[in-house]
């Protein structure tokens, strides 16, 4: 739906005079509060200076609620954002009431889930909180579909996949994140961009997932690349929970909840995103390397029984790497990450094999 410029002026002026955008929406009769937003962006006035609220207004907003009026309820009436209401009565030490509901407004709110799935649509007919509607739908088992700068969400995906991590595919995944992985935490969005070489691999991830997500190249300083990105609140969520940010190149740390009978699947994922196996025409042998923060490099050569060693900062930003070269020693490790492998990059996979027939037949792991 399009917007005159006059609702879009008066919807800014209303958020300056500190209402919030879901209460300009509801004001203005616009569909979403989103929308207020971006208009908001927009416009000179982009950010606003705290409302300082009168004395009798804070008195009115305690007098209100007393009565016995709901929060959203007293915002209202006065004119101003939930959150300043609340932040009066936590102040002024009222204790605030749990909402009760009706079983009729909870079932007449999931009937209308049913053929409108936008929750802040439903919550403002009702007169509650979008998060009220997203509780009752979970109380009911009822799968919630997210909304994407005010569409519903097309491509579908595993929003519970990293709930537990306890199988190869979720620890894999999780090691190939925190090398490959991009998350954008605005719009609640994560990525992986990889060369075009492995389309097929990024076909593999989008599996795990259970998506079915549009793969794109593009060309990006003269490389053809693939990319894929994934819009998951849940997910964005729990990557979050396990460590990864916007920043995450110079943050990553390992996963500490990771069980020890997934740890090799875990690092195989970091080899494979931030790795390389080589072959050192000088020396005539294999060598392999890890690059990463500190944390990570100093993860993986623990984890290979190190003990730290062998990690040497590359004189950027917390940006490190580990190093092992010599046929026998690159195998006996390698192994412990690639042998019995359901899920690898397969050219690395290969240069592992191309290793192995390197050795002589007696050599332990044949």
């Amino acid at each position: 739906m399009r917007y005159s410029k006059e609702t879009k002026s008066q919807a800014v002026e209303l958020y300056l005079s500190g209402l919030s955008c879901q209460q300009v929406a509801d004001k203005l009769n616009i569909k979403n509060h989103v929308s207020v937003h971006q208009w908001i962006k927009k416009s000179k006035y982009n950010t606003r200076k705290p409302l300082i609220h009168t004395k009798e207004t804070k008195n009115k907003v305690i007098r209100l609620y007393t009565s016995g009026l709901e929060m959203k309820q007293v915002a209202n009436e006065l004119n101003i954002s939930d959150g300043f209401v609340k932040k009066v009565l936590i102040e002024s030490h009222v204790e605030i009431r749990l909402a009760q509901y009706s079983q009729t407004l909870k079932n007449k709110a999931i009937e209308l889930y049913k053929t409108n799935p936008n929750k802040s649509e439903i919550a403002r007919q009702l007169g509650v909180n979008s998060d009220t509607i997203r509780y009752w739908l979970q109380q009911h088992n009822i799968p919630i579909r997210e909304f994407i700068g005010g569409r519903p969400r097309i491509y579908s995906v595993n929003d519970n996949f990293l709930d537990n991590i306890d199988t190869e595919e979720k620890a894999y995944f999780l090691g190939f994140f925190s090398g490959d992985g991009y998350v954008n935490l605005a719009d609640k969005s994560f990525a992986f961009i990889l060369s075009a070489k492995d389309i097929r691999h990024l076909y593999n991830l989008r599996s795990i997932l259970s998506s079915n997500n549009p793969i794109h190249t593009h060309i990006d300083k003269g490389f053809l690349m693939c990319s894929i990105s994934i819009h998951s609140a849940l997910l964005v969520q729990r990557l979050v929970e396990l460590g990864f940010d916007n920043d995450k190149s110079f943050t990553a740390k390992p996963i500490e909840s990771l069980d020890d009978t997934l740890a090799s699947h875990y690092w195989r994922g970091n080899m494979d995103a931030d790795g390389s196996i080589y072959f050192l025409n000088k020396h005539q042998c294999y060598g392999f390397s890890l690059c990463g923060t500190y944390d990570i490099c100093n993860g993986f050569s623990n984890y290979l029984g190190y003990n730290g060693k062998y990690v040497n900062k590359q004189g950027q930003k917390n940006l490190w790497s580990f190093v092992r070269a010599g046929n026998i020693r690159a195998y006996d490790n390698l192994h412990r990450l690639y042998h019995n492998a359901n899920i690898s990059l397969q050219r690395k996979f290969n240069l592992y094999k191309d290793l192995e027939e390197c050795l002589p037949p007696k050599f332990p792991g044949f």
